[in-house]
């Protein structure tokens, strides 16, 4: 696990001020000196745990929001006086607060269709982690159960061996679909396939006598391997 020893609370104090500016921290020399012996990877590793955080801060937050308008949907059941949340907000509010919701949700649907961002959750440890891009966050990369995995498992240092055993909806998004060499894997249909396919794309072209061009020979593979896993059935 990562250990932040060089960056000090009175550090994080003035980071955390609220008229903070960032000449305070070379505003004399001992200022100057704290900074200049704060190790750089520390800095990163601070980053990447807020930003773990950050995840974990927004899934409570929208928990929280469910709860208060299952509480409010409830109220209203029980009271039959406005058949909707959004009926009683727009009485409430002349329909203003209504209409900045709505105009909210609609930007959150934009932002969320157009987003290319692929999150999954893995479970290890009885704990659960979002990895986004393939990118293991530093809370599960640091955690006690994925260092103990990978001393014993060395190729779950593979993000996509690891998404493939330990995240269900990584295995529903990318179910098994080709098999080679009685290997079982999953082939995209379309862009650049994934580290795996690859690895044995690249077995596949040593094997190969018939001297076609790289595209070809790709789509030779495909074709085999998504043949061979629907026959195997």
């Amino acid at each position: 696990m990562s250990v932040i020893k060089t960056i000090s609370p009175n550090f994080l104090r003035s980071v955390l001020a609220d008229n903070f500016d960032v000449g305070v921290l070379v505003s004399d020399a001992d200022r100057r000196k704290e900074l200049a012996n704060i190790e750089l990877e520390e800095i990163d590793v601070l980053i990447n745990r807020l930003n773990d955080v950050k995840g974990y801060v927004k899934d409570a937050q929208e928990e929280r929001r469910r709860e208060a308008m299952g509480t409010l949907k409830n109220f209203l059941s029980e009271t039959g006086l406005f058949s909707s949340v959004e009926e009683l907000l727009a009485v409430v509010t002349g329909g203003e607060l209504v209409d900045e919701m709505l105009k909210a949700k609609k930007a959150s649907e934009r932002k969320s269709s157009s987003s290319n961002n692929k999150s999954f959750t893995v479970v290890i440890g009885q704990k659960s982690y979002s990895v986004v891009n393939k990118q293991i966050p530093a809370g599960l990369r640091d955690s006690e159960a994925y260092q103990t995995l990978i001393k014993s498992r060395p190729e779950m240092e593979s993000v996509e061996n690891l998404l493939r055993e330990y995240s269900t909806d990584y295995q529903e998004a990318y179910p098994y679909n080709a098999i080679w060499n009685g290997k079982e894997f999953h082939m995209n249909t379309r862009g650049k396939p994934n580290g795996t396919a690859m690895k044995y794309f690249e077995e596949f072209k040593k094997k190969d006598k018939s001297g076609k061009e790289e595209r070809e020979l790709l789509q030779a593979f495909k074709t085999k391997v998504s043949e061979d896993f629907t026959n195997k059935k």
